[in-house]
């Protein structure tokens, strides 16, 4: 049932929008049950005069979600309401007024006392439990007469990570994003998660095509992807992000004005990866490239790794400074100039004084999954969990410029 079967809270405490507020949080938290019985928590609410109220809101939610607005996830919510989530408090007669707001909340805000109970209530169980995830259904908070609408931003930012969400987050369909190959898309999600840790993508809606077949890898399939979605409306935004390696999709990419995407038709954009602020001497990068060398470089415990084709000589084959290393494929040592070419599994590179090892080169998609670490099999790699992800702050910038611009076209 979670840390204690059920909070009680005296009703008396709420007025107006709040109602709403703990009635979404009480019900966003029995979905979660449902989901994980482990990170459940119970508001208890005295519906008393107030149930038509609370039906109403929930009634006009269901409206808009009739008409084609929100998602799967809030439309199971809503049916919860049906089975008892705003309950009587019959139930019990344990009243708790709030939970104590921590130390740490005096660097939020100047006067926590000014702060409404329910959101001292809510800020209070953000500080006391780390698995815990509150939905809002109002963005802003009173203090010293003053309205104002950062609460989400200020306790996300000094918790690291994302305490409060808000009703209209599954009132807005989220961007999909789409990459050449399914390295791509770990990478860019593992960056995501550590950049949300630090502002300024807390608020980012976006979601991956987590794909994993090698069928839909490369450019070619990205573009046609781009030329037959754009023939077609669309419900849901979709950005698709090319590697900056191939001139035929920079030439695409290339505008008369100061702009960082192209605009397809029907909610369709896409863009170059942006060079990487330690790798401005290059004209072309992958998404490799935007870690250091040191880090794209990192063994694993069996000791293979990928591999800089700077470190070989073109001509032999042979590892610059490790005499033993001799990588097999010549041709691929051959980069154009103001590149950097990455050495991986697909491409041999020997041990002569290890025989039996057939290859020390690590495959590009395992060093995606070491550092993204999503599953089981790859968490015992303690080498990967510590990289500097600053560098794809350039890339969601631009995600995060074309939801700005676009969104008013989406609804």
């Amino acid at each position: 049932m979670g840390l204690f079967e059920k909070i009680t809270i005296d009703p008396n405490i709420f007025t107006g929008d709040d109602k709403n507020v703990l009635a979404l949080t009480t019900l966003y938290l029995r979905f979660l049950n449902r989901r994980d019985p482990k990170n459940y928590f119970r508001l208890v609410y005295d519906r008393g005069s107030n149930e038509s109220e609370l039906k109403q809101y929930y009634t006009n939610l269901r409206n808009q979600i009739s008409s084609g607005v929100g998602s799967d996830f809030l439309k199971d919510m809503l049916q919860e309401l049906e089975t008892g989530a705003v309950v009587s408090r019959d139930e019990t007669e344990e009243i708790v007024p709030k939970l104590p707001l921590p130390d740490e909340i005096q660097t939020l805000f100047s006067s926590p006392d000014e702060l409404s109970p329910i959101h001292q209530i809510l800020v209070g169980m953000a500080f006391s439990y780390p698995n815990l995830t509150i939905l809002l259904a109002d963005p802003g908070y009173w203090q010293n007469g003053l309205y104002k609408n950062d609460l989400r931003d200020k306790v996300c930012k000094l918790l690291k990570r994302e305490a409060f969400i808000y009703i209209s987050d599954y009132l807005i369909r989220p961007t999909l994003i789409k990459t050449e190959g399914k390295t791509d898309w770990k990478h860019l999600k593992a960056a995501l998660r550590a950049l949300r840790q630090n502002e300024p993508f807390v608020k980012l809606k976006i979601k991956f095509d987590e794909f994993e077949s090698d069928s839909k890898k490369g450019s070619p399939e990205l573009i046609k992807f781009c030329e037959q979605a754009s023939q077609r409306p669309s419900d849901d935004p979709v950005i698709c992000i090319f590697d900056r390696d191939e001139d035929d999709i920079i030439k695409l990419h290339l505008f008369e004005k100061d702009e960082k995407y192209k605009t397809w038709d029907n909610k369709l954009y896409s863009f170059l990866i942006p060079l990487p602020p330690h790798r401005k001497d290059l004209k072309y990068a992958c998404i490799e490239l935007y870690y250091s060398d040191a880090e794209i470089t990192t063994k694993d415990k069996n000791g293979r790794r990928l591999f800089l084709s700077s470190e070989f000589s073109p001509k032999s084959g042979r590892h610059k400074y490790q005499k033993n290393l001799q990588c097999n494929d010549k041709n691929k040592l051959k980069c154009r100039s103001q590149s950097i070419c990455i050495i991986d599994g697909s491409i041999q590179v020997l041990d002569l004084d290890n025989p039996e090892e057939p290859n020390v080169a690590l495959p590009k998609n395992r060093f995606a999954e070491y550092i993204l670490q999503e599953k089981p099999e790859f968490h015992d790699e303690p080498n990967f969990k510590n990289f500097n992800f600053s560098a794809f702050a350039a890339i969601f910038e631009v995600i995060a410029l074309i939801i700005e611009e676009k969104q008013l076209e989406w609804k």
